[in-house]
Protein backbone atom coordinates (compact mmCIF):
# COMPACT_ATOMS: atom_id res chain seq x y z
CA UNK A 1 0.00 0.00 0.00
CA UNK A 2 1.41 3.36 -1.18
CA UNK A 3 -1.09 6.21 -0.04
CA UNK A 4 0.10 10.21 -0.63
CA UNK A 5 -0.74 14.00 0.67
CA UNK A 6 -0.51 17.37 -0.50
CA UNK A 7 0.48 18.80 2.64
CA UNK A 8 1.30 22.00 0.62
CA UNK A 9 4.30 22.79 -0.96
CA UNK A 10 5.20 19.03 -1.60
CA UNK A 11 3.38 16.11 -1.95
CA UNK A 12 4.39 13.34 1.22
CA UNK A 13 4.47 9.55 0.32
CA UNK A 14 4.16 7.01 3.45
CA UNK A 15 4.07 3.23 2.65
CA UNK A 16 2.28 0.72 4.44
CA UNK A 17 2.05 3.40 7.71
CA UNK A 18 -1.65 4.77 8.96
CA UNK A 19 -1.00 8.69 8.75
CA UNK A 20 -3.20 11.91 9.50
CA UNK A 21 -2.90 15.64 8.11
CA UNK A 22 -3.47 17.54 10.58
CA UNK A 23 -2.92 21.26 11.73
CA UNK A 24 -0.42 21.50 14.47
CA UNK A 25 0.77 24.75 16.84
CA UNK A 26 4.15 24.82 18.59
CA UNK A 27 3.30 26.16 22.14
CA UNK A 28 6.10 28.36 23.21
CA UNK A 29 7.50 27.22 26.75
CA UNK A 30 10.38 27.00 28.53
CA UNK A 31 13.97 25.96 28.39
CA UNK A 32 13.39 22.52 27.48
CA UNK A 33 10.52 22.90 24.93
CA UNK A 34 12.15 23.09 21.14
CA UNK A 35 12.27 26.64 19.35
CA UNK A 36 11.17 24.72 16.33
CA UNK A 37 10.55 21.14 14.98
CA UNK A 38 12.22 20.00 11.65
CA UNK A 39 10.31 17.83 9.10
CA UNK A 40 11.26 14.00 10.16
CA UNK A 41 10.93 14.90 13.70
CA UNK A 42 10.10 12.11 15.99
CA UNK A 43 7.68 12.86 18.48
CA UNK A 44 4.84 11.25 20.46
CA UNK A 45 0.91 11.23 18.95
CA UNK A 46 -1.04 11.70 22.40
CA UNK A 47 -5.15 10.78 22.30
CA UNK A 48 -7.07 9.01 24.10
CA UNK A 49 -5.04 9.05 27.04
CA UNK A 50 -2.35 7.18 25.43
CA UNK A 51 1.01 8.58 23.27
CA UNK A 52 1.97 6.67 19.98
CA UNK A 53 5.43 7.08 18.28
CA UNK A 54 5.45 9.12 15.43
CA UNK A 55 7.06 11.41 12.83
CA UNK A 56 6.01 14.63 11.64
CA UNK A 57 6.54 16.18 8.47
CA UNK A 58 5.77 19.65 7.55
CA UNK A 59 5.23 21.65 4.16
CA UNK A 60 8.17 24.68 5.36
CA UNK A 61 10.49 21.66 6.25
CA UNK A 62 9.89 23.09 10.06
CA UNK A 63 7.42 24.44 12.35
CA UNK A 64 8.32 27.44 14.70
CA UNK A 65 7.25 28.21 18.12
CA UNK A 66 3.85 30.26 18.37
CA UNK A 67 3.19 29.04 14.57
CA UNK A 68 0.84 26.59 13.15
CA UNK A 69 1.21 24.89 10.22
CA UNK A 70 -0.24 21.30 8.28
CA UNK A 71 1.43 18.50 9.63
CA UNK A 72 1.59 15.25 7.81
CA UNK A 73 2.35 12.31 10.60
CA UNK A 74 2.80 8.97 10.39
CA UNK A 75 1.94 6.65 13.09
CA UNK A 76 4.63 4.31 14.11
CA UNK A 77 3.13 2.59 17.00
CA UNK A 78 -0.68 1.34 18.38
CA UNK A 79 -3.58 0.00 16.64
CA UNK A 80 -5.91 3.78 15.08
CA UNK A 81 -8.52 2.13 13.32
CA UNK A 82 -11.29 3.42 13.52
CA UNK A 83 -10.04 5.47 16.64
CA UNK A 84 -8.98 8.70 14.83
CA UNK A 85 -11.39 11.03 12.96
CA UNK A 86 -11.60 13.55 11.12
CA UNK A 87 -11.67 17.01 13.72
CA UNK A 88 -10.20 15.10 16.74
CA UNK A 89 -7.95 17.37 18.52
CA UNK A 90 -4.30 15.57 20.12
CA UNK A 91 -1.81 16.90 21.74
CA UNK A 92 1.72 16.78 20.31
CA UNK A 93 4.73 15.31 23.27
CA UNK A 94 8.70 15.28 23.30
CA UNK A 95 8.59 12.97 26.52
CA UNK A 96 6.07 13.82 29.16
CA UNK A 97 6.68 17.03 28.31
CA UNK A 98 3.63 18.79 25.90
CA UNK A 99 4.77 20.49 23.51
CA UNK A 100 2.21 21.59 21.28
CA UNK A 101 -1.92 20.07 20.16
CA UNK A 102 -3.39 20.21 16.67
CA UNK A 103 -6.76 18.96 15.15
CA UNK A 104 -7.01 16.05 12.45
CA UNK A 105 -7.90 17.62 9.31
CA UNK A 106 -7.82 13.99 6.93
CA UNK A 107 -6.81 10.31 8.05
CA UNK A 108 -5.18 7.95 5.84
CA UNK A 109 -4.60 4.01 5.61
CA UNK A 110 -6.75 3.65 8.51
CA UNK A 111 -10.29 2.81 6.98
Amino acid sequence: MREAADIGSGVFVAERQPWVVALVTLMPGGPATPDSLSSGWRGLFHYAGQDFRADYWFPNERLDCNDSSIACIVLRSGQHRDAIIKGMPFVVRDGALVIGYGVVTAVAGLQ
